[in-house]
């Protein structure tokens, strides 16, 4: 636990640390800089709002030292090193308390921005050694276009302001929960907002499969099962009815009846999900992601993968989902599953584009010729 002069205190005492554990002393860091990183970017923001709070306890006059500058959102792309030199030097360093964050700088400056804070950093040793002020950076996943350059990890990792940052501040890793990181967590909200009342295995399972690993959406779901349940244990049941994942269910029961061959379920399950008042075009993108999902699988099988752990681990699915999707994907081979997401996108393709008039008569029609 560490403490400033201006009565801080701040829980992160390690040199790299994931979630709170510590892995080693940081003698040699800068007691003001601190670093998070990593693509869990709702508990790193979590962590933040929670720095920010300790602040303000201890600092109750000093609201205007509290100074966040958001690269992923705000007008400071533009401004770039000059908005972040601004912050760090406004209001007499070193007679008002300042805790500034500065939010997806890496992720979203040039090359030459980055240089030119990097430059300043170690040019104003005070700033960051400074009892006085606290200086936080928060990186989590780099913007899409340029994740998909070729070779960016391997920018990313030679970036020189992250690599001042990993050497000289006190750094936080937060990387993406899974498997039963992801149930520990869930549980651990439940708790949060009712310790009388718990999970049943299957009901937090059919939680995940419907969302995934969306963290602020598994904290709402979460909160109002748990409200709803009051005491005891959130059955299957309890998700179904009260998480909005209902069609996403029922998707999943259409498409298995078709690989079984069972047009009139398939139909059947259309018709209600219609008639309980679904938009078309949810539906149509619910099979489209579910072919996606049933495709993922498939690809590994058709390598001979066959172990649902495994599968888990590369497609990044949940393993509920895996199993659930394993027997359909034997049932339909991966040629066929192609073949049904390419009419899919056909269809998705011709109603964009105003050339189907009844997209819910289409969807009938796909389900017959299969």
């Amino acid at each position: 636990m560490f403490q400033g002069r201006s009565g801080l205190r701040l829980s992160i005492p390690g040199r790299i640390i994931s979630g709170s554990q510590v892995t080693s002393s940081s003698k040699d860091k800068l007691d003001m800089l601190f670093f998070f990183y990593g693509p869990d970017t709702f508990r790193s923001g979590e962590k933040v709002v929670e720095l920010k709070r300790k602040y303000l306890e201890k600092n109750q006059s000093q609201l205007a030292g509290l100074v966040l500058l958001d690269f992923e959102t705000s007008e400071n792309e533009m401004q770039g090193a000059a908005s972040v030199e601004r912050a760090l030097g406004e209001q007499g360093l070193f007679s008002a308390k300042r805790f500034v964050v500065v939010q997806g700088f890496s992720a979203n400056s040039s090359p030459e921005e980055q240089e030119k804070l990097l430059e300043f950093l170690m040019g104003h040793p005070e700033i960051i050694k400074s009892a006085e002020q606290f200086l936080l950076f928060r990186e989590g996943e780099p913007k899409a276009e340029r994740k998909s350059q070729k070779g960016s990890a391997k920018k990313t990792a030679e970036n020189k302001l992250i690599k001042y940052l990993m050497a000289q501040a006190k750094v936080e890793l937060f990387e993406a929960l899974s498997g039963s990181k992801l149930e520990k967590w869930v549980m651990a909200e439940a708790q949060k907002f009712n310790s009388a009342v718990k999970f049943s295995q299957s009901g937090l399972t059919r939680l995940l499969a419907l969302c995934g690993h969306d963290l602020a959406r598994l904290r709402a779901e979460t909160e109002k099962l748990v409200t709803y349940r009051g005491q005891g244990e959130v059955t299957v049941q309890d998700v179904d009815m009260l998480v909005q994942g209902r069609v996403a269910a029922d998707i999943f029961q259409t498409i298995e009846a078709l690989s079984a061959g069972d047009k009139k379920q398939a139909i059947a399950l259309l018709h209600k999900q219609l008639a309980a008042g679904s938009d078309p075009f949810e539906i149509l993108a619910m099979y489209v992601y579910q072919l996606r999902t049933l495709l993922k699988i498939a690809e590994l099988a058709e390598q001979g993968v066959q172990s649902p752990m495994i599968i888990s681990q590369k497609t990044g699915l949940h393993s509920f989902v895996v199993q659930k999707g394993l027997p359909q994907v034997r049932r339909w081979g991966f040629k066929k599953l192609a073949r049904l997401f390419q009419q899919l996108a056909e269809i998705d393709t011709q109603a964009k584009m105003g050339k189907i008039q009844d997209l819910s008569l289409a969807l009938e029609l796909l389900i017959m010729a299969q």
